[in-house]
């Protein structure tokens, strides 16, 4: 009489990618299996809904899916004969970064003033990098989300924004464009006439006259 000991199955599921990925995207599901014999089967579902019997399953996850594998031993012992393994998948939503810029006090400016730039980001994520480009060049120098300096006529500032967000569509993109009308400083010059002249006889009314040039 021959006594095989009692054999206790074990089964994991991993995914390729792992279980947090962007929507729309395929990741292959993993089942991997001890103490299952020479021929173990595997059953897969997703949310309670049977969907394959192989080692392996792929397909496109959303949010909250549960994936799951029945594993069953072959062994003549198995104790017990089936056991699963399950793994719930965090699918994160697709977004387009965006950035706009305002600019303070005003995009008019008197020549020597110094204006400050200031980016608000949308869908950056938690660590947004910002470049920003003034009269076509990039300032290295700047690289927060505000910027201050003392524009000259006509020059135009940009602001790039970088995205953390692990499901960003689109990357370095661009704000809208300020273009900086920058005054030349005008110091007034007033004249004062008396008419007829400065010197009159006592008691006359003199009308004065202001000239602003």
């Amino acid at each position: 009489v021959s006594i095989n000991p009692l054999i206790t199955p074990s089964v994991s599921v991993s995914s390729s990618l792992g279980n947090r990925l962007c929507a729309g995207t395929s990741t292959t599901f993993t089942a991997t299996g001890t103490n299952g014999g020479t021929t173990p089967t595997y059953s897969w579902t997703v949310n309670g809904t049977p969907v394959a019997s192989t080692a392996t399953y792929a397909f496109v996850p959303v949010n909250g899916d549960e994936v799951k594998v029945t594993y069953t031993s072959s062994e003549v012992c198995a104790s017990p004969v089936s056991v699963s393994g399950m793994i719930t998948m965090t699918v994160i939503e697709n977004l387009t970064p965006s950035v706009n810029i305002t600019v303070a006090p005003n995009d008019t400016v008197c020549q020597g003033s110094t204006v400050t730039f200031s980016a608000s980001a949308t869908n950056g994520g938690a660590t947004p990098a910002y470049s920003w480009i003034v009269g076509g060049a990039i300032v290295p120098t700047a690289t927060s989300s505000s910027y201050s300096y003392m524009p000259t006529n006509g020059q135009t500032v940009i602001c790039k924004l970088n995205s953390s967000y692990e499901c960003a569509l689109a990357n370095d993109v661009s704000s809208n464009t300020i273009t900086m009308r920058v005054e030349d400083l005008y110091i007034p010059e007033v004249s004062i006439t008396a008419n007829p002249g400065t010197v009159v006889e006592e008691g006359t009314e003199v009308p004065f006259t202001t000239t602003v040039a």
